[in-house]
């Protein structure tokens, strides 16, 4: 039986990351000698990450023989060029204008810009052409099944930027859109039904569901093996256990970590802070970051005296949810910050607002 370690991120790629060293205030960022980008494996099952700014026993299914590491850079992918394509406009990170304001700029002192869009769109040809080798050698393509119930603009919108990502690599897409009156019973077996599908390798439910719905029945339905998002109880309790992987990890902290690694910035031994604790970034970033041998501390609404705190960081994850939170004064010379915030302020420059 072939376990999928269907690994998903979506690396919030509008989002600033920034490699700050030498002096940092709050309004400009400076920078010591770029970090030299280390040879990286693309997606570690253990892998993990930092950011900053801005049914159980479902049933198995025999499945064609795929390379574990191909289907988990082709569902991460589709996932990151469709958030690439919906980020943007009047959007604001966690951070302050003095750290996500910054630019790159060649020459000492200038901050290093951890390049999101361009990681994703290499990590796209990279897919493709892996993806086209196994298919012309007789392989089959991976499936991926997005589940769309409603028709909200913003969800149908994502949905349709996913199926455009999966098609663009290769993946094969086997969408359902049910109308927003579905039962929580009606969901589950469609959800039930693609778990039994062998050319569906991973499966995904569009969130947020109708309020009717009962989304935690829906989303434990889903086969951990098929789990994309990494939201499963299996997979979130794997990921906390020493000695045990997830089939897959949430999304944003993936991709978090794929940056780090791709640009060579260390992470064992590391001081890393994480503000938030929500289930799809806070928590399993703090996971991540622990099987990566970094020492972590998780801020959140109760915490007392954040910046303090932050000061000391090595690393820092932002996902806390409120613009500009994190003041360029807080952030320590040489601290790495990856802001995965994304929140609506006014942009007078906009015709939108």
């Amino acid at each position: 039986m072939h376990r999928l370690a269907l690994a998903q991120f979506s690396l919030t790629l509008s989002t600033r990351a920034v490699t700050t060293p030498a002096v940092l205030s709050s309004c400009r960022l400076f920078r010591t000698p770029h970090v030299t980008s280390a040879p990286h494996t693309p997606f570690s099952r253990t892998a993990v990450a930092p950011v900053h700014s801005g049914a159980f026993g479902s049933a198995r299914v025999p499945r064609v023989q795929l390379p574990d590491d191909i289907i988990e850079q082709a569902f991460a992918t589709s996932r990151i060029i469709a958030q690439l394509a919906v980020n943007g406009g009047k959007m604001s990170g966690n951070t302050a204008e003095g750290v996500s304001g910054a630019t790159a700029a060649a020459g000492s002192g200038a901050p290093v810009i951890i390049d999101g869009k361009r990681t994703a769109e290499t990590i796209h040809g990279e897919l493709k052409s892996r993806i086209g080798a196994l298919t012309a050698g007789g392989g089959r393509a991976p499936g991926l099944a997005v589940v769309l119930v409603g028709a909200r603009t913003d969800s149908a919108t994502y949905v349709r930027m996913k199926k455009k990502a999966c098609s663009d690599v290769g993946i094969r897409e086997f969408g359902r859109d049910l109308p927003a009156e579905a039962t929580t019973e009606e969901i589950v077996a469609v959800v039930r039904e693609l778990n039994a599908n062998p050319e569906v390798d991973g499966i995904l439910v569009q969130l947020p569901l109708p309020g009717h719905v009962d989304e935690n029945s829906v989303l434990d339905a889903i086969s951990h093996e098929k789990d994309v998002d990494g939201i499963h109880p299996l997979n979130v309790g794997f990921l906390a256990s020493k000695g045990r992987n997830p089939l897959a990890v949430a999304c944003t902290p993936k991709g978090c970590i794929e940056l780090l690694k791709r640009y060579g910035i260390p992470i064992e031994g590391q001081n890393a802070v994480v503000l938030g604790r929500s289930t799809i970034v806070g928590v399993p970033v703090s996971q991540l970051l622990l099987r990566e041998n970094a020492t972590v501390t998780v801020c959140h609404s109760r915490t007392k005296d954040i910046a303090s705190i932050v000061r000391g960081a090595d690393i820092v994850v932002a996902a806390i949810g409120k613009a500009n939170f994190v003041k360029g004064e807080w952030l320590k010379p040489g601290a790495t910050v990856i802001d995965v915030g994304i929140n609506s302020v006014p942009d007078a420059s906009k015709k939108s607002g």
